[in-house]
């Protein structure tokens, strides 16, 4: 099973009634646009899609954590993985 979610879940558990892949589409696609772009405004644009198409999977609450979560810890993890490969050039 892929993980397009990295460090998320990609959906609600079946046991809590749930495919396991609820939103896991929406996460594939901010996957796809963070391999092909890396403008900081696009970032935050990836992540405002992510959230919108979360909760129009009808899972509102989890698209705003999600937004909030990138927003915030995500973008410190791409300044670290940045400033790592600019420095091994």
């Amino acid at each position: 099973m892929t993980d397009y979610c990295t460090a998320f879940p990609d959906g609600w558990p079946t046991w809590l009634g749930g495919t396991g892949s609820d939103w896991a589409h929406c996460c594939k696609a901010h996957d796809q646009f963070y391999a092909s772009y890396d403008g900081w405004l696009g970032y935050f644009g990836a992540h405002w899609d992510l959230a919108t198409c979360v909760a129009q999977a009808g899972f509102a609450p989890i698209g705003a954590v999600m937004f909030a979560g990138l927003s915030t810890v995500g973008t410190l993890f791409v300044i670290n993985r940045k400033n790592r490969v600019g420095r091994r050039g």
